[in-house]
């Protein structure tokens, strides 16, 4: 996808900054784009960005890892012309913040036994989404509903020993709520609030 550029200088080349997959970048993650200026090799070409940081990964092609969202992020393009640095080429990309990731129960059923719900785990994703990214459950709460309520913040993305502990001991009729789930993008300080939450009954 071509995206709206400036030129520099008087030279009758022409050039590109593109997108691989898409007209935006997301903060956070590797955003693959592709860079060619006419009757210009390679390797004399420098790209900077103002916004995050920028990586090769061969002849023509690069990573964007933005460093804020909502904040535009200008490509420049520089040009080595008989050893001297030439400022060729402006783009802009707006910088998104990654889509909140869906979770995913390992126990999918609403009515289980206990057996089935103890050591319950999750997993999260974003569903039909170009871009490659890993996330990991760092923490949630499981709600005990019971002859009495209780709340029980697990660390991780399995059950914890104590919740487990209660649910085995859960008759038929009780209730579990796994709610209030905060995952954690691969690679980065960045922490997601996934709201939703997965309510099971005990038969």
């Amino acid at each position: 996808m071509i995206v709206p550029m400036i030129g520099f200088g008087q030279s009758k080349k022409y050039g590109v900054v593109a997108a691989t997959s898409m007209n935006i970048l997301y903060a956070g993650i590797e955003n693959p784009i592709s860079v060619a200026v006419s009757e210009v090799k390679h390797s004399d070409l420098t790209i900077e960005v103002d916004n995050g940081t920028v990586s090769k990964v061969k002849d023509g092609e690069f990573m964007i890892v933005p460093d804020m969202p909502d904040v535009i992020c200008n490509i420049s393009v520089y040009v080595n012309d008989g050893g001297v640095k030439e400022s060729y080429l402006r783009s802009e990309f707006r910088v998104k913040r990654l889509p909140n990731p869906d979770i995913i129960p390992r126990v999918k059923d609403t009515v289980v036994s206990v057996p089935q719900l103890v050591n319950q785990s999750f997993s999260s994703k974003i569903f039909n989404f170009d871009y490659p990214t890993r996330f990991r459950v760092r923490k949630f709460t499981v709600i005990l509903i019971s002859d009495k309520r209780e709340e029980i913040t697990v660390n991780g993305a399995h059950n914890s020993a104590r919740a487990n502990s209660r649910i085995s001991k859960f008759a038929k009729g009780s209730m579990v709520v796994f709610t209030d789930f905060k995952v954690q993008l691969k690679d980065t300080d960045e922490i997601y609030s996934v709201p939703g939450s997965f309510k099971y009954t005990i038969k």
